[in-house]
């Protein structure tokens, strides 16, 4: 809504703008009545295209403000590792809150046996809000020992579980980076709806 908005806002200005300009240099053109009509569909022709490009223009400022243009994987290389986003299922933390927990599985392809919850960054997210981690002593809901188990190098670990407190029923954005980097280029992300 608020791109809506700004779209029709942002379209008004130029057009103010636009004819500002053109009421001004109008009366200089006009010679005979024989040219008024070509100077006004010109000045009409320029008006459309200037705010087509402007709507444009404006759109593409949007989707790189928002990342919408761009598609991030939910399977991929991360780094030296192959990490492929799974499923998701619901349960509850210690004090009864609604958790999502999300499943991915990890492939080792560096040269040395290292964790997944030492080598990546998991985070998850809800209208653009990052949500804290969930604590359950349920090992049926959450397994946290998964993620800590080291795996070889050529070694496949599946079913390494991330946590989180839900804040809202909005669709959670789940993401997948390598740790301690600001590459945001080798990172994964499945969006999960809440049931």
């Amino acid at each position: 809504m608020k791109k809506t908005i700004l779209s029709v806002v942002l379209s008004a200005l130029i057009c103010l703008g636009v004819s500002a300009c053109d009421t001004s240099t109008t009366p200089s053109s006009v010679g005979s009545s024989a040219d008024t009509p070509s100077a006004a569909q010109a000045t009409e022709e320029s008006q459309t295209t200037e705010e087509s490009q402007a709507t444009e223009e404006s759109q593409a400022m949007e989707e790189s403000q928002t990342g919408e243009s761009e598609e991030i994987p939910s399977s991929g290389t991360v780094g030296d590792f192959d990490v492929t986003i799974q499923d998701c299922s619901f349960g509850e933390d210690y004090e009864g809150n609604k958790i999502i927990v999300v499943n991915y599985d990890f492939t080792n392809n560096s040269t040395e046996a290292i964790t997944p919850l030492t080598a990546l960054n998991t985070s998850a997210f809800q209208d653009g809000v990052e949500l804290d981690r969930a604590i359950t002593i349920d090992a049926d809901v959450y397994d946290a020992g998964i993620a800590q188990k080291e795996v070889k190098p050529g070694a496949t670990l599946t079913g390494c579980q991330s946590a989180y407190v839900l804040a809202s029923e909005s669709p959670v954005q789940f993401e997948v980076s390598l740790f301690m980097s600001f590459d945001s280029t080798s990172s994964l992300a499945k969006e999960f709806t809440v049931a």
